[in-house]
């Protein structure tokens, strides 16, 4: 029985997003180079023998804290290389991980929060981060660079 999976996305070269599903095919990951996983959720961590995890349960909720984690993150993720890559996760894919890849893109200063999201846009089209965690990735965007490259609109992002 073939197992239900969905290819993840790659942003950079040693970096990739998706969404529980594309946890799910040992052999893909493999042959994309993964090595690494951050698990967003409380989800099992599936091929313990295979790959490294950094598990830390998020809430897909605004009021959620995101900020602390990102050091703890950044660090994981910066262990990676094009031959043993990352891959970020939460259930869908849409909100939590997609931010956490975000702010590592503002960390790494190669991309404001606009062009971030511009490229995450191009590459994986159904992102849709809750308004929290926009609003702390402009705050995290304003504390590197001193100014705010995007204004997310509350109406159009709201939970």
């Amino acid at each position: 029985m073939a197992l239900n999976w969905e290819a993840p996305s790659q942003i950079l070269p040693h970096l990739f997003l998706g969404s529980y599903l594309c946890t799910r095919n040992k052999d893909e990951l493999l042959k994309l180079g993964v090595k690494y996983i951050v698990n967003l959720t409380d989800l099992p961590n599936l091929y313990l023998d295979s790959f490294v995890y950094l598990q830390r349960p998020v809430k897909d909720s605004s009021s959620e804290d995101i900020l602390p984690l990102f050091e703890e993150i950044f660090n994981f993720i910066d262990r990676a290389t094009p031959t043993s890559a990352c891959l970020i996760h939460c259930q869908m894919g849409a909100s939590r991980s997609p931010c956490f890849a975000l702010a590592y893109l503002i960390h790494k200063k190669e991309r404001n929060l606009r062009e971030s999201y511009e490229l995450l846009t191009r590459v994986r089209k159904h992102i849709s981060p809750n308004h929290g965690f926009l609003q702390q990735l402009m705050a995290f965007e304003d504390s590197l660079f001193g100014s705010i490259s995007i204004d997310f609109s509350v109406d159009e992002y709201a939970d």
